[in-house]
């Protein structure tokens, strides 16, 4: 498990990102659950399910940014962080569908880029 050096080709991309898509998915599902508490309790009553797409971005936002973080510092798993990010934005796809998709859309350019690196070019085990 190697870190990323100050000097070395670390991922930096695929970092700044993840972060950003899932901190735009973090803050879509806050304007959508605000939304919701703008209504009146008549309305809220007829649209009872339009909080579940904040909940599920007010979930997903915050695993997005901890995968990316997580994938900057333990890049050899970049695999199996890369496919959560992946997995994770389109899940938050349900809850900014309407706002802020360009969130949903860095975040998996971020996941893709954390799934396609190799480390072994810069970290040789031999």
């Amino acid at each position: 498990m190697a870190a990323a050096h100050p000097g070395s080709s670390a991922p930096i991309a695929a970092l700044v990102l993840s972060v950003s898509g899932g901190c735009a998915v973090l803050f879509g599902s806050l304007v959508e659950l605000g939304q919701f508490l703008m209504l009146s309790p008549l309305q809220r009553a007829v649209f009872v399910t339009s909080w579940l797409p904040g909940l599920v971005g007010l979930a997903s936002g915050p695993a997005i940014v901890t995968f990316g973080a997580l994938f900057f510092l333990q890049q050899r798993d970049g695999g199996i962080y890369g496919g959560m990010i992946i997995a994770l934005a389109l899940v938050s796809v349900v809850a900014t569908f309407t706002q802020f998709f360009l969130g949903t859309l860095v975040a998996t350019i971020g996941g893709v880029l954390a799934l396609t690196w190799n480390p072994r070019r810069l970290f040789p085990t031999s």
